[in-house]
């Protein structure tokens, strides 16, 4: 009788829940248009205190870590970043105190895995329709062994792989010269 083992997840650490936040954001459709509220984002979230769940920086630390993006740039990512649900900040004197929303991830979540399900379900479709097509269309083997031909100029390559077993080799290649008569004749029987 086999015992079945418990499997103890560790709770999520806090980079990984910044990263899931961030992957959710990078997924989100309604910011497709918009690359440079993720790069924001990323700053913003790059920043963020563990212990206080803030990040305090100011527009212009923003704009030059995101890559020499200007501070009105900015200012549009960040108001984008709170009208879909990602971010929430408050104003200071010197620098905005900014937290990250949490309450999307779950279902954005959702997306990702039906989206990535979705795509597993395609190639496996297109799979399967390349090797119905392929294999319906060529003819069976007569034997064990599969012949393969590889035609050049006059020439026909005939290359044999035999399976014993678990086993498989292949013979010597033989060349031989057709006419195209000859071979009209094979293909007809």
């Amino acid at each position: 009788m086999s015992k079945k083992r418990s499997v103890w997840k560790k709770p999520p650490t806090f980079t990984s829940k910044k990263l899931d936040w961030l992957a959710c954001i990078n997924f989100d459709r309604r910011l497709k248009q918009f690359p440079i509220a993720f790069k924001v984002a990323y700053v913003i979230a790059n920043q963020i205190d563990e212990t206080r769940n803030t990040a305090f920086i100011s527009d212009a630390a923003i704009a030059d870590k995101a890559g020499g993006i200007s501070e009105r740039q900015v200012g549009r990512s960040r108001k984008l970043l709170r009208d879909t649900g990602w971010l929430s900040w408050k104003r200071t004197c010197s620098a905005n105190v900014y937290s990250l929303l949490s309450e999307h991830v779950s279902g954005v979540w959702d997306s990702i895995t039906a989206s990535n399900e979705a795509r597993k379900e395609r190639r496996r479709k297109r799979r399967s329709d390349w090797k119905r097509h392929h294999f319906t269309s060529r003819s069976a083997p007569k034997s064990t062994s599969s012949h393969r031909t590889y035609k050049s100029d006059s020439k026909v390559c005939n290359r044999t792989y035999k399976s014993e077993g678990d086993q498989t080799y292949k013979s010597d290649i033989h060349v031989r010269e057709f006419t195209l008569e000859s071979l009209r004749q094979e293909k007809e029987d």
